[in-house]
């Protein structure tokens, strides 16, 4: 098993046990009053990363990606933290819009996750991918900082009619 899918595994069982845990002890730890706080940090980390892309800023992209972060692309490819910048700061993959058109955020204590709707227009490869994409990324406290653990994407398709 890659490293890849050990960290992607790690992180849905994390998930998964939060979402069994949360209710037992929301209440208790004032969660519910931190959680706006945390999904405003989250929502302007995740403009920051957007913009990182569309600005070719690898430094700053790197910065708010988790040393175990896994980006699951659209074609199905898992790629590690380092494998993605290699793509960015290569050519191969390159942002020319990233438009956020929906996103909601979770917050779970340490871990939030934002699901949403983006318009994106990029280059891979000198082939243009383009279309409406539903994403997840999901972001962990990593001391007082926030980082993106996981990011996955996949075309935003109308359902089919019978």
């Amino acid at each position: 098993m890659t490293t890849a899918m050990k960290s992607i595994k790690l992180c849905l069982f994390l998930f998964s046990a939060l979402l069994i845990i949360n209710p037992l002890w929301a209440d208790c730890c004032g969660m519910c009053q931190h959680s706006s706080t945390t999904k405003e940090e989250i929502a302007a980390l995740n403009h920051q990363i957007v913009n990182a892309y569309l600005e070719s800023d690898w430094d700053t992209a790197a910065a708010l990606l988790s040393e175990s972060h896994v980006h699951n692309n659209p074609f199905g490819k898992a790629l590690s933290k380092e494998e993605f910048l290699q793509d960015l700061r290569s050519g191969v993959l390159k942002f020319n819009t990233y438009e956020i058109d929906s996103m909601d955020i979770q917050d779970y204590g340490d871990i939030s996750v934002a699901t949403g709707l983006a318009h994106v227009e990029a280059m891979r490869s000198d082939k243009t991918v383009a279309g409406d994409f539903r994403f997840t990324r999901i972001f962990v406290k990593e001391g007082d900082a926030w980082r993106v653990a996981l990011f996955h994407v996949t075309k935003a398709q109308a359902l089919p009619t019978s």
